[in-house]
């Protein structure tokens, strides 16, 4: 899963701005002296400024958004972090559309050594209820004329000149029930799914007029939000089996940590290829670099924009536990993660390769190179 680099960010460059308060300023150009422009700027302060969204959100949102979803700001609330006060904030300008919705462009900075960096620049969207105004969410209002289907399992939300494909759709339910079997699962929630054929298009409609690694090169990805259910797909296509088996396996292997996308390339595919294509590009670049150390392998992030090898590894992972005994085998190895409660994201992965792999830490680069190395033979 491809996610939007706001959890990356956070981890990155979180700890430079909490040294300071946030600063809040306004652009030249844009017309603060005007009454409704300056309530709308003022709305959108005091929420990137409250330290919980949660805090405000009664008094910012309007209530139609609150009714509709739990956690109401279907961008802040996704990774468990309030984002937007770690950035320094600057409206870069207001626009007024006609259904008396304003548009505020903010972006969102941090300093480094080099300088001032652009992390985002994010459209909040406000309405006016007389002489007030709130909140509205961004993906909605801006996806308000795509095409929209409902199947099975599925909302469907997709730009006006794709042609549905129900074949697709068809494949795509047809996986869920196969998920639901396979793993027992009694009840899955609806899944809204949101896709289009390049995926900086789709996070314009979220509302991010800019983030950071935005364009390079276009090819299939996405992510998903578990809080509210919603895939971001960029691979054009009603059928993204990767993504969903996220949405369906959360619920139930909630320690599971990176293996959760093991088992979705192990099922599906990662990055539009199968594992197979990946363990001959990851062969290919561990022969060339002897000298890389795999006994910390989650800290090994993407070598070229084809794969990435945390997630190529941990469907490794997946794939040997299957040959070795099976989806059951595969289920238990998913379950363990329970029987560490004491222990962190990263210590449990190990734990679960030591017990359930026979492979200490210290010699986990010796048996990845010799199982990845078997497969390209």
């Amino acid at each position: 899963m491809r996610y939007l680099l706001i959890l990356i960010l956070i981890g990155s460059f979180s700890i430079v701005n909490t040294l300071k308060a946030q600063t809040f300023t306004i652009n030249q150009g844009v017309l603060s002296s005007d009454e409704r422009i300056s309530k709308v700027i003022d709305l959108v302060k005091k929420y990137i400024q409250s330290k919980d969204a949660d805090e405000v959100k009664q008094s910012v949102w309007l209530k139609n958004e609150l009714d509709k979803y739990d956690k109401v700001d279907l961008n802040a609330n996704e990774f468990g972090l309030f984002w937007y006060q770690y950035y320094d904030a600057s409206v870069l300008s207001v626009k007024h559309f006609e259904d008396s919705v304003y548009r505020t462009r903010v972006q969102f900075s941090y300093e480094d050594t080099s300088g001032v960096k652009t992390a985002f620049i994010y459209d909040f969207l406000s309405k006016q209820i007389g002489n007030d105004f709130k909140l509205i969410n961004t993906l909605p209002y801006n996806t308000r004329n795509w095409g929209h289907k409902s199947t099975k399992y599925i909302d469907y939300v997709f730009p006006p000149e794709h042609e549905f494909n129900q074949e697709k759709a068809d494949q795509m339910n047809n996986y869920i029930d196969s998920l639901k079997r396979i793993f027992n699962i009694s009840e899955v929630d609806r899944i809204t799914f949101y896709f289009t054929d390049d995926f900086d298009l789709l996070n314009r409609a979220r509302g991010f007029t800019y983030y950071i690694r935005e364009g390079n090169y276009t090819k299939p990805q996405g992510k998903v939000s578990g809080i509210h259910n919603i895939v971001y797909s960029g691979k054009g296509s009603e059928l993204y089996r990767h993504e969903v088996t996220h949405l369906c396996l959360y619920p139930i292997f909630k320690n599971a940590g990176y293996l959760h996308e093991g088992i979705a390339c192990f099922l599906s595919d990662h990055m539009g290829q199968d594992l197979d294509y990946h363990y001959r590009n990851l062969n290919d670049y561990l022969v060339q670099n002897p000298d890389l150390d795999l006994d910390t392998f989650h800290t090994f992030r993407c070598f070229d924009v084809n794969s990435n090898p945390q997630h190529v590894i941990a469907g490794l992972f997946i794939e040997i536990a299957h040959a070795y005994g099976g989806m059951r085998q595969v289920i238990r190895v998913m379950e363990a993660g329970d029987n560490y409660p004491d222990l962190n994201g990263h210590e449990r992965y190990y734990k679960i390769i030591e017990d359930l792999y026979g492979v200490r830490q210290d010699f986990i680069n010796e048996y990845i190179r010799k199982e990845i190395a078997e497969r390209v033979e």
